[in-house]
């Protein structure tokens, strides 16, 4: 679904509706699920993307909340960032890096055939 079909023209007023129909506490679960739907409905294999970030944000966050020192605190921080950004780097940058390093070893003369992804960066 794209920002700009009728598809979404139908999709967000029924969201809206919705959500402000909904008791405080389901609102943000709804607005969860009305998330995987959209991104879903373009391509399915980014919902486990967008499931697996979720995952790992709702842990680390219980952790950061649990935890008493700062120091640990900060540590589970660290982690949610550098796995959040690792799947971001990963799908915006791979291919840019592979062929940046293929370019560098053939300056030295050195045949690596470095991989490359046709993977779409996901929006969300």
């Amino acid at each position: 679904m794209l920002f700009n079909s009728l598809e979404f023209l139908l999709f967000l007023p029924v969201v809206v509706i919705i959500f402000y129909l909904l008791p405080n506490k389901l609102k943000r679960f709804f607005l969860l699920l009305s998330s995987y739907y959209f991104y879903s409905s373009w391509i399915i294999n980014y919902a486990a993307l967008m499931f697996t970030s979720t995952i790992i944000t709702y842990f680390s966050g219980i952790l950061i909340n649990r935890a008493e020192l700062k120091k640990t605190k900060r540590l589970y921080l660290i982690i949610s960032l550098v796995s959040n950004l690792g799947i971001l780097i990963f799908f915006k940058y791979f291919n840019f890096l592979s062929e940046s390093l293929q370019t560098v070893f053939s300056f030295v003369d050195i045949g690596i055939d470095m991989p490359l992804h046709d993977y779409i960066l996901p929006v969300g």
